[in-house]
């Protein structure tokens, strides 16, 4: 009994250690740089910093129009696919098709980089390779998600069904321990009601 109970202890601090590493991971490299100000007027940080990055795009794409002697819509062009890349990386992260971190960045850095390395001559080169990559990547992570194989989630929730059968069974031997002491509570009570009527 003792070792199921340590057992069922261990699994719901495991499970407490695990949020919180959670909402360590979901706060981000930057932690608390921005303070608090932003989280009160219930704006994310990751919002902020992506307001930011828009705005690095934006001023991208204007200095190309104001610079380049040719294609001066060129620099609006790559942004906006930039944006739209970013959009899909996010549905593709959300929907769990893309399942770590390290592996959306490295898809949204080779998407930037695909469209930058052809060149203006070559533009339509690189959106097509840009393309071709996230069509890729969904396309693997589809075929992933269809054949899939036992991971250490799947251990996991095995281990906590064990854990709540193991919560079950002690609830119910708690409710037979304390029916058997209502019965002999009783008993006993019968038996001094008998001697008290007998004397």
């Amino acid at each position: 009994e003792d070792s199921e109970l340590d057992e069922v202890l261990h699994l719901r601090l495991l499970r407490e250690a695990n949020k919180v590493k959670a909402a360590e991971d979901e706060e981000g490299i930057f932690g608390d740089l921005l303070g608090d100000s932003f989280a009160l007027r219930g704006i994310s940080k990751a919002a902020v910093f992506y307001f930011l990055a828009v705005l690095v795009l934006v001023a991208y794409a204007v200095t190309h129009a104001l610079l380049s002697d040719r294609r001066k819509t060129l620099g609006a062009a790559v942004a906006s696919t930039v944006i739209l890349l970013d959009a899909a990386s996010a549905l593709l992260y959300k929907s769990r098709l893309v399942s770590t971190p390290a592996a959306l960045s490295f898809l949204m850095a080779f998407g930037r980089m695909m469209l930058i390395v052809w060149g203006s001559d070559r533009w339509l080169l690189a959106f097509a390779a840009v393309y071709l990559v996230y069509g890729t990547t969904l396309a693997h992570a589809i075929a992933i998600s269809r054949v899939r194989t036992p991971t250490a989630a799947d251990d996991l929730a095995d281990a906590e069904r064990e854990a709540l059968k193991g919560d079950q069974q002690l609830r119910e031997e708690e409710e037979r321990a304390a029916l058997e002491a209502d019965r002999l509570a009783k008993e006993r009570q019968a038996q001094a009601m008998k001697t008290a009527t007998v004397t």
